[in-house]
């Protein structure tokens, strides 16, 4: 509903059209293909999502490779902060599902940061949200960004992996999984 802005007045704009659809749905992997196409890609230089939700994508179209794939070639990392109750249900059945479903959640999460160079945070008693993005500040802010030339110059469109390592075993490297020659 809103591309990327500093604006307050432009978030708060889009904010308040949003309405709760007739059928309910959490469409997180759509949430990120969408605007990896039509926003994301558009725009020069580093870029990044910091994804705050439960994780549990619910009546998804999208998978989360495609979610991925999409960031990927948007040259988009992405963050995900995983915000959910802890609370039990009163109804072990569907105390279960939802663990069940909230543990699958995670894991789509952990490989979506994974896969595009991000890191997976969640929301504790002991980590809070103003923590995590202090994290996510201080770790944009000292990123560096490094070219890659295969031997074989191809314009396949298809992913190569990639792994980047340092002679120090002290450094930590955290990178995009590959990249879609174009």
């Amino acid at each position: 509903m809103q591309g990327p802005t500093s604006s307050r007045s432009q978030l708060e704009s889009a904010l308040s059209q949003l309405k709760i659809p007739p059928r309910d749905t959490t469409l997180i992997y759509s949430a990120i293909k969408n605007s990896s196409e039509d926003w994301m890609k558009e725009l020069p230089g580093r870029k990044a999502f910091i994804l705050l939700t439960d994780g549990v994508a619910y009546k998804e179209p999208t998978s989360v490779t495609t979610a991925i794939e999409f960031a990927q070639r948007a040259d988009t990392i992405i963050y995900p902060i995983r915000f959910s109750d802890p609370e039990p249900f009163s109804r072990p059945v569907i105390g279960l599902i939802l663990a069940m479903a909230s543990e699958h959640g995670k894991q789509g999460m952990l490989r979506m940061a994974r896969e595009t160079g991000g890191a997976y945070y969640e929301v504790t008693k002991s980590q809070s949200i103003a923590n995590i993005y202090s994290q996510i500040e201080e770790a944009l802010r000292n990123q560096y960004r490094i070219g890659y030339t295969p031997r074989r110059a191809e314009s396949d469109g298809k992913y190569h992996k990639i792994k980047l390592t340092t002679k120090d075993r002290h450094l930590i490297v955290n990178a995009r999984a590959g990249y879609y020659a174009n």
